[in-house]
């Protein structure tokens, strides 16, 4: 009964990233950042009332969708030289930003005067309608500094910040 109970997911996932480096002095470079994460899932569940799979319901449908979208920036500021030929420093600043958008939404309806008709609005009675959406973002702030003495003694000390959306106004 496969054919006549067709189960169909379409997915698409998108990644992407694009980064830029500007060179603002010969040893100050700032670079800048920015990925994308799209995934968009749809599901489609059918059971045709004349098969053994839908006939205890008299037919049945589900569809469900699904969409995530990721934004993330960074932004570096790197500073780096070379103090005598004993010394070498470089320095890192940077700020980090990421906004998350989810959504879902799922019905299942049964009694389905046709096996024909394969559309969820098609069913006499929703069984299950559910769903969410969700939006947060995440904010950092970094710093990193790292010294070595003729490459053999090395010192790093770093610090970094982080915010949420989802920490409460006292975090």
């Amino acid at each position: 009964s496969a054919p006549l109970n067709p189960s169909v997911n379409r997915n698409l996932r998108l990644i992407s990233k694009v980064s830029a480096r500007y060179r603002i002095l010969p040893n100050l470079n700032f670079t800048q950042t920015a990925n994308i994460d799209f995934i968009n899932i749809r599901e489609n569940n059918f059971f045709d009332p004349t098969t053994a799979d839908g006939a205890p319901l008299n037919g049945a449908i589900t569809d469900a969708y699904n969409e995530n979208r990721t934004l993330t920036t960074q932004s570096l500021l790197r500073y780096f030289t070379t103090l005598s030929s004993d010394h070498n420093l470089d320095a890192l600043a940077g700020f980090e930003f990421q906004r998350v958008n989810r959504s879902n939404f799922n019905a299942t309806g049964i009694g389905l005067a046709s096996g024909q008709l394969k559309y969820l609005g098609s069913a006499a009675e929703p069984q299950t309608v559910g769903g969410f959406s969700t939006d947060y973002s995440f904010v950092s702030v970094l710093g990193q500094v790292n010294y070595n003495f003729r490459e053999k003694y090395f010192l790093t000390v770093s610090a970094r910040n982080d915010g949420s959306s989802r920490f409460g106004a006292n975090n």
